[in-house]
């Protein structure tokens, strides 16, 4: 794989080249939806999905709102097996 152009994915690909592989594997199979993760973090920080600080208590209802429309049920494919 080329490395990422994009300083941001960059980062990113970074964040992720520590984690933990059953967290990754959780990730691809749409067991764990980051972007609600994110939202949580932003929320934490009082940003709203813009980055915008908007004050604690207006970014989780923000991350709340957003993260309704986000909710979908988990995949039912099989976990890997451990080698």
């Amino acid at each position: 794989m080329n490395a990422p152009t994009d300083p941001y994915a960059q980062h990113i690909l970074e964040i992720l080249q520590t984690a933990e592989t059953a967290a990754l594997a959780a990730i691809a199979r749409g067991e764990l939806d980051v972007r609600v993760l994110v939202l949580a973090e932003l929320a934490n920080r009082g940003m709203d999905h813009a980055g915008r600080w908007v004050g604690f208590p207006a970014a989780a209802k923000i991350a709340r709102q957003a993260q309704a429309g986000l909710s979908r049920p988990a995949p039912t494919a099989e976990p890997a097996r451990p080698i």
